[in-house]
């Protein structure tokens, strides 16, 4: 699709991306801290997840696009054991999930990322409106 189109894309809440991009990579239009509507650039980082051992008490874990239900913190697991990804309730944007290869659990992370597009992929006509 052309820039326009994408335009009017962002305009309706979607993220939209350049297929030349990363696949991690896209645009979307949030709040700022200030309140104010600004079209960011989000990278979902895949980092080590870091915790404590109270985390074994958290009973607030749900299903990443699931129906909303709690599960304890075992029930969690068997989830991330099932390809299933999970977060606590209070998380916005992150989640966990099993690397497949090391069976190690890595949280996806979503973050801004300093980057413009340059003048030339305003002018391409790859964009597309990704999940």
């Amino acid at each position: 699709m052309k820039l326009r189109e994408a335009i009017e894309s962002l305009k309706q809440g979607k993220k939209v991306r350049r297929r030349a991009w990363e696949s991690n990579l896209f645009l979307q239009i949030k709040l700022d801290a200030e309140n104010n509507l600004r079209v960011m650039c989000l990278r979902l980082d895949s980092v080590p997840f870091s915790y404590d051992l109270d985390i074994i008490l958290c009973d607030d874990w749900m299903i990443k696009d699931g129906d909303n239900s709690h599960l304890s913190f075992d029930e969690a697991l068997i989830a991330l054991q099932n390809r299933k990804k999970v977060k606590l309730s209070s998380w916005i944007n992150d989640y966990l999930e099993m690397d497949i290869f090391s069976k190690e659990v890595i949280m996806k992370t979503l973050r801004e990322y300093n980057f413009v597009p340059l003048f030339s992929c305003f002018q391409s006509e790859d964009w597309e409106v990704i999940d």
